[in-house]
């Protein structure tokens, strides 16, 4: 099941602090499902990647991390039911929300009966993104 926060940060909290102290030179992605509440006490234990699901919001993400930490996620894949069109905005609205520093990712798993032609035209708006000129 999912920990209120309280409860996260009492028997999660220690264990991941020292996993990562224990496997320092690991690269690291930790996934939070649901844990839009431990962002703030995740952010100091420094994983090389935080995976988020599709509750969270790109800017609140940025606003927590800030833009130097990696981030991956976090589209809904319920979205893969829509038409092209929905999908290609709501990818680009990841991807500019996130901006550098970021891995797409769904927010979680594609499910099932998602049509691959669906899934393809996903990979194919990634794949054409063009991050702003700095």
């Amino acid at each position: 099941g999912v920990l209120n926060k309280d409860l996260f940060i009492e028997f999660c909290l220690p264990y991941l602090n020292r996993i990562r102290e224990e496997l320092r030179d690991a690269k690291m992605i930790y996934f939070p499902k649901d844990g839009w509440y431990a962002l703030e006490s995740l952010k100091e234990i420094n994983f090389d990647v935080i995976s988020l699901d599709w509750t969270i919001t790109p800017g609140y993400a940025r606003m927590i991390f800030g833009n130097g930490q990696i981030l991956q996620g976090n589209m809904d894949p319920s979205v893969l039911y829509a038409d092209d069109s929905i999908i290609s905005t709501e990818s680009l609205g990841i991807m500019s929300g996130f901006g550098r520093n970021h891995i797409f990712n769904l927010g979680h798993g594609v499910y099932p009966d998602i049509d691959k032609d669906k899934v393809k035209h996903l990979v194919q708006c990634i794949k054409e993104y063009e991050y702003p000129k700095s």
